[in-house]
């Protein structure tokens, strides 16, 4: 994996390559027009040598006052780039510095006494300049020069440096930030750049505008996701839970509807021998037990019957008080409490609005308060409570009683197709299978608890907002 260096770090080295490159090859430059520069100071020099020594060696030789130019020859080569000056007549040679010819250039002029235009010629002077040293201060120069370009150019880079870190890598580096930690766990945070004395906006409001634009859109996204997710595993749920009802439905309908029918076939059969023996009096008992068996099975196709209209339009949805569909169940159930010496209580001052189907609601009501009429067991002094409290802000409906009271191993089954605890009781065994559909269908839940049997039951049950998640039919 490759390491990480901060943009500024590379801006500046970038910023100080280009610098040493630039200074090396405008130093370059100027050393190249310098050198012609140098050349013709030396000319100028060499030229200016002869016009202000000239006279003064041609007296010397005049005088023959060798010394005197000697001298004046030794003083010339302590001139700049001045390594040979030498004064010639006849057989005279007076000379000072190296004579050597490479890498240098000369200038010969007559030495005339009395000036120029004298015909006197008292000898020649030779002047030569060393051009090796043009190349040594061209690139003392150019060290110079390359040096004070270099720490122009530090100085320039530095202050473009802090303010590339200022105004570009900082945002920079809070954007790389939040976006190394942004995952779809952490979508709630908006990314917020800290940056001081701001006037207008630039690239970098820009860009967080747009990331957050992102996020949010990816936020939702991810928001429907798992909402559909959810969805689906509920939908999965359901299937299962509808598949598995529905086996169970079958097996218990086949079974519960086939008991009738030999019922019916086997004393059809009495009947018949009864009728060839002249036993009408037996016959007639036969008959009714065919009636009676007729009966059930029209009890069990009439739940099945109420089960399966559960789904379909019964009465149009409105938002009423709980207490109106309870009041109806009660008042409707009024003969029945009365004959069977109940006591009930209703708990309860006021009651919320709910939005729903009220007379599936009453039902629940009127099939969980005839469920405690008829599981009474050996209790003779019934009592029955009804009311509703509130946990974790869900209203919670119920119905109590101290009759015959639950198995705990059956608090769950007792909702099934055909569930009867006590196979001698009246009754098909849908009640409590019709009142679970009907809370599920309003987005409900419903479910029973109870010390065991001979302590009494009690059945909780809640209702949300179906209509909007669930179905538009009861």
């Amino acid at each position: 994996m490759k390491s990480k260096r901060s943009v500024s770090i590379q801006f500046l080295i970038s910023i100080v390559l280009i610098s040493f490159l630039t200074a090396v090859v405008v130093s370059s430059i100027v050393g190249l027009n310098r050198r012609g520069d140098i050349q013709d100071e030396i000319k100028k020099t060499l030229d200016d040598i002869v016009i202000t020594q000239a006279n003064s060696l041609a007296a010397g030789m005049w005088d023959l006052n060798f010394t005197q130019v000697e001298l004046q020859l030794k003083g010339i080569i302590q001139l700049p780039y001045i390594k040979y000056a030498g004064v010639t007549y006849r057989d005279y040679k007076l000379e000072a510095g190296d004579p050597e010819d490479s890498n240098s250039l000369q200038k010969i002029s007559e030495l005339r006494y009395g000036g120029p235009d004298s015909t006197e010629l008292v000898g020649t002077l030779t002047l030569k300049a060393d051009l090796s040293l043009i190349n040594k201060t061209l690139f003392l120069q150019f060290l110079n020069g390359l040096a004070t370009k270099t720490v122009e150019n530090l100085m320039t880079a530095m202050v473009l440096f802090i303010l590339f870190s200022r105004l570009i890598n900082r945002p920079l580096e809070q954007i790389t930030k939040y976006i190394e930690v942004l995952d779809l766990q952490n979508l709630d945070k908006a990314l917020i750049l800290q940056r001081k004395n701001r006037r207008s906006l630039d690239e970098f409001d820009v860009i967080t505008h747009r990331l957050n634009t992102m996020r949010q859109n990816l936020q939702q996204t991810y928001k429907l996701q798992k909402q559909a997710e959810r969805l689906l595993k509920d939908k999965i749920k359901e299937i299962e839970s509808k598949n598995a009802e529905l086996e169970r439905f079958t097996y218990t309908v086949s079974h519960d509807l086939k008991s009738p029918l030999i019922t019916i076939k086997g004393f059809s059969g009495y009947i018949k021998k009864d009728l060839e023996s002249g036993e009408s009096s037996r016959a007639l008992k036969d008959v009714d037990r065919i009636i009676a068996s007729v009966d059930k099975m029209n009890g069990l196709l009439e739940g099945l019957l109420e089960l399966s209209r559960i789904g379909r339009v019964v009465d149009a949805t409105k938002i009423f008080s709980m207490e109106e569909p309870m009041i109806e169940a009660v008042e409707l159930l009024d003969g029945r409490l009365r004959d069977s010496n109940v006591t009930l209580n209703i708990n309860a001052q006021s009651w919320p609005e709910v939005k729903g189907d009220q007379l599936r609601t009453r039902e629940i009501w009127q099939n969980l308060i005839e469920n405690a009429i008829k599981y009474r067991g050996t209790q003779k002094n019934l009592c029955i409570e009804i009311g509703h409290v509130t946990k974790n802000d869900e209203t919670v409906y119920y119905v109590k009683d101290n009759g015959a009271g639950i198995n705990p191993n059956y608090l769950e089954s007792i909702f099934g197709l055909f569930e009867k605890l006590n196979v001698q009781s009246e009754g098909s065994g849908l009640g409590l299978a019709l009142i679970k559909r009907i809370v599920d269908l309003h987005g409900g839940r419903i479910w029973a608890e109870s010390p065991g049997e001979g302590k009494g039951s009690t059945f909780f049950f809640t209702l949300s907002d179906p209509f909007e998640s669930k179905t538009n039919h009861i």
